[in-house]
Parts: structure tokens; sequence; C-alpha cells
């Protein structure tokens, strides 16, 4: 089966909302990376003007996942759409399959050919199939471990990294090329995961995402982007709209060269209408000052709301982006 990297948000949705404060009259864009747009779909349940969403990696996978939970929106009553995601209990395999074969034409072709590989997570249920809640399944198994091993953390250490090593622990190649989230993890591996493992230890079948808390999903959520849905656009990364307030910016500092990171900073906020927001993830555990935006602050093109930041990361519920940052306008 083709892999669905992330089907619903993978950082705490009062986080994001609480940095962007997306209001009626802002326009947003969403850069997100790997498929997912949720986070776009999280501020158009709020209301405002405008959503532009891209990819900046896989924008006919984005494309994909946003045709076909649109599709399901506007069909559907929100119990059903709940179901068929799997937020609740309900549908099995085979109805999700029917249900899947109403909305399948009203898909473009190049979603289609999406679906039709990864037919088997749209049996599962997205929110199911999505690979940060089996890596959190996974985390919650190696819990006990981590806790027996705690008083050798040299062992510890050493057998960990040889896993990471070896599997990648979900991390793409450019993630490990580039992303410094991913060398502390290796250096350091205990520490970063002792924390998301004790989190999904508690949750529900290991479950911390626990999608089904999510405002925009609720019923109420998903009638709103129902009447919401013309305000969603979706962008190749080259023609985003200028003249916009509030940036989403996943956790691209991740996947990217320093230098194409400051060039994107540089390329949305060259055309913001002030006051802005920016908002960035990264896995990279800092003191609320990432080395690939010192261009950006010491140009005095932004600056870190380190009140804010430092405020966000204390209530994040997740924890899988210790490094998130607001940026705002100076």
């Amino acid at each position: 089966m083709a892999d669905l990297v992330h089907a619903t948000l993978t950082e705490d949705e009062d986080v994001l909302l609480g940095a962007l404060e997306p209001l009626p009259d802002s326009r947003v864009i969403a850069v997100c990376a790997r498929g997912n747009g949720d986070a776009a779909l999280a501020m158009l349940a709020r209301g405002p003007a405008e959503v532009t969403v891209t990819d900046w990696l896989d924008l006919p996978a984005l494309t994909a996942q946003l045709e076909l939970k649109s599709a399901a929106i506007a069909s559907w009553e929100p119990a059903q759409v709940r179901r068929f995601l799997a937020l609740d209990r309900g549908m099995s395999g085979p109805e999700r399959d029917a249900a899947y074969h109403e909305l399948v034409g009203k898909l473009s072709a190049e979603a289609q050919g999406f679906w039709r590989e990864r037919q088997e997570a749209v049996r599962t249920g997205l929110v199911v199939a999505d690979e940060t809640r089996q890596w959190g399944r996974r985390l919650s198994r190696l819990l006990p471990f981590l806790r027996a091993l705690r008083p050798l953390p040299g062992l510890r250490d050493g057998i960990l990294k040889l896993g990471l090593s070896l599997a990648g622990l979900f991390f793409p190649k450019e993630e490990r090329q580039h992303s410094l989230g991913y060398r502390q993890l290796m250096d350091d591996p205990g520490t970063a995961l002792d924390a998301l493992a004790e989190r999904a230890g508690a949750a529900p079948g290991g479950d911390f995402v626990q999608a089904s808390r999510f405002a925009y999903l609720s019923e109420y959520g998903l009638q709103r982007l129902r009447e919401l849905r013309p305000r969603l656009k979706v962008a190749p990364r080259d023609q985003l709209p200028s003249g916009c307030s509030r940036f989403y910016v996943s956790n691209l500092i991740d996947y990217l060269e320093a230098n194409e990171f400051d060039m994107l900073l540089q390329r949305l906020i060259s055309s913001a209408t002030p006051p802005w927001r920016l908002l960035f993830n990264s896995t990279y555990r800092s003191n609320l000052q990432h080395p690939h935006v010192m261009n950006v602050l010491g140009k005095k093109l932004a600056k870190v709301d380190r009140d804010l930041t430092a405020q966000l990361r204390g209530k994040d519920r997740l924890g899988v982006y210790p490094g998130l940052t607001v940026l705002v306008s100076p």
C-alpha cells in the first residue's frame, strides 16, 4: 500500500489557531508539506475571508486529500463524514468502499489515481491509516522498553540510535539531510522520544493525535466547512497571492536547506499586509530562535513573538514540533 503520511493535523489545533487567530477579514496562506492540508481546513472553519493552500513538496497529494474530504463534506451529513474518516465507529470497510465509490466521480483523474493506490487507506479510514497515528502506536509499545532502560542511558541511546538509523522511524530522506531536529534526535534520542512515548502511552490505543477531538472535524466544524468551502483555494507554490496577513508554514524548515527556507520566508513576508503573523513548525528544540531564520531576523524583516511562542510551546498537547515559532511583522 502506498503511504498516507498525514491525514489530519499533526499539531495541536489550539496552538495553530492561537498562533494565527484567523480573523473574519484576514487572508491566509497555508504552506503545507507531504500532502496534508488539514491546517488550512482548521483555519477555514474559523471563517477568514480566504485561505490559499499549497504543498511545497507534494502538491498532487495535497490536492487529492482536499478533493476527497471536500467531496465528502459537500455530499454527506457531518456524522457520515466522521464515520467515513474513521473518527467515529459505525462504518465497516466494505461500507467505506461503497461510500468512496459515491464520491469518486466528483474527483479529478489525478485524485482518482492517487486514491487508487491507497484503497486500503480509504477502506480502513484515513484517520486510522495516517502514518503519524501509526507512529504513535509504535511509540506506545516502545514505552515499557524506554522506561526499563532509563537507569542505563548509554545502552538505551545506543539501541535507539541503531533502530533510528535502520528504520528512519518515519523520517524521509530530505529530513534526515536537512533537519536540525533530526540531528538532535540522533544525538540524544532518549530525551526526544521519552516525552512523545509518554504522551502516546497515556492516549487510548497510542493515538496521541486524537483527531476526533479537533473542532474543525466536529459535526459543527464540518458543517462550517461545507458553508465556507468556496473560500478555500489550492494554488501552486509559485502562484500564491499577495496581501495576506496570516501564514502557516508547516515544518518545511526540517526539509529545506537554510537558504531555501530563508527565501521562502522572505517571499511570503515581502508581499504580506501588516500587521502579519507567521507560524512555522520545527522538530528542533531551541531557545525560541532557529538558526535558519537568523537572516530574516538580522535584516529586521520579522521578529519572534517570544511571549506567544513560549506560551504556545507550553500548552502544546502533542509535542511533535517542540520548536514551533511565531514570527510577526517588525
